[in-house]
């Protein structure tokens, strides 16, 4: 049932329909207001009507709080997560989500290129994604035009960093830290493992088995635990440490690693060269050393294996190497097969 009232110099419509909650809006004329009761009693008949009040009276601001009360306690990823909802909300956080249109959040992620990586904002623009999803899926908030973002074109990516340890640089680094020895072991590690700066820095003794060389790590960036094999050199790194009391395995954290690292890229005059790249290196040699993509991805974690593309960037000179060697077995196999021709046409005759 569906009722029309003058409220003032403005018309309410009101629909009223057993087992669902009455629903209202305002317009500036009867005419207006009866076009949208007869819109609204369509779709109730035919089943597709959604209620998009919640939409136009709730922001994307109140709704990103909300996320982060009830949803961020929850993930591994809660301090990276607030910081970005800190820097959405005083941009984007006033407008209802009946008027975040992809206009506006394309504007959104034009402004904010002027002053982040096109990643950092690829970033924010999948955390308002994400929050719109669940406030549709789990608070009932139904967008009126769907997910905006979808139609929003994401920032292109530029190719992901390649840089490899040019020869001597590896023995450059660790003679700049012959005075910090615990970070050369941490350095030597990292290219013996492949592991990220995190995983180093949260390691605990109760995850390594020295004897069977191996380290099991619970928490990962993919949140799906491993169990590492250790090579004797990333063994014997480990067995030159001494047994801290709180189980930790270094006893530094991840962003004194980058510092100390990045001093002694200076002190080596070293260009160019972050800790992540020495996983790029060790995933890189492992390659190198002949193991195949599902050996080297269960070393490194990679989910998705077409990642490992980003990590590989074989040595050319052991590329040549081996097709020298690829054309010396075949020229000595082509030899074998005529000298034996030969042998047996010689029997024949």
């Amino acid at each position: 049932m569906a009722t029309i009232r003058k409220r003032g110099t403005h018309w309410q419509a009101q629909i009223r329909r057993k087992g669902q909650p009455p629903i209202s809006k305002t317009f500036p004329s009867k005419s207006a207001a009866s076009q949208w009761v007869r819109v609204v009693e369509s779709k109730m008949d035919r089943g597709s009507y959604r209620d998009y009040t919640l939409a136009d009276k709730t922001t994307l601001g109140e709704v990103l709080f909300r996320y982060q009360r009830e949803v961020l306690p929850t993930k591994k990823s809660q301090s990276q997560v607030t910081s970005m909802i800190n820097q959405i909300v005083p941009h984007l956080g006033a407008y209802t989500l009946g008027n975040l249109t992809p206009m506006r959040l394309a504007d959104y992620r034009d402004g904010r290129l002027l002053k982040l990586s096109a990643q950092s904002v690829k970033h924010e623009l999948s955390l308002i994604s994400r929050v719109l999803n669940h406030a549709s899926r789990e608070w009932g908030i139904y967008l009126p035009h769907g997910n905006p973002i979808q139609l929003v074109t994401k920032p292109r990516l530029p190719p992901g960093r390649s840089r490899r340890l040019q020869p001597g640089e590896e023995e450059r680094l660790l003679l700049s830290l012959r005075h910090s020895e615990l970070l050369g072991h941490i350095v030597t590690f990292a290219l013996e493992t492949a592991l990220r700066r995190g995983e180093i820095a949260s390691m605990k003794w109760e995850q390594v088995d020295i004897f069977r060389r191996m380290l099991t790590l619970p928490e990962t960036k993919t949140d799906t635990p491993r169990t590492i094999p250790l090579s004797t050199k990333a063994a014997d790194v480990l067995n030159r440490l001494q047994v801290r009391i709180d189980g930790s395995v270094w006893g530094i954290r991840a962003d004194s690693i980058t510092q100390g690292f990045d001093r002694a890229c200076r002190r080596a005059g070293i260009q160019n060269l972050r800790f992540h790249d020495l996983r790029h290196e060790a995933t890189s040699r492992l390659f190198e050393k002949g193991l195949n993509v599902m050996e080297v991805a269960t070393i490194t974690g990679h989910s998705d294996l077409r990642m490992l593309r980003r990590y590989t960037h074989l040595s050319e000179s052991l590329i040549i190497h081996k097709l020298d060697n690829c054309c010396h077995m075949k020229t000595e196999h082509s030899r074998q097969v005529e000298r034996s021709v030969t042998e047996d046409e010689e029997e024949i005759s």
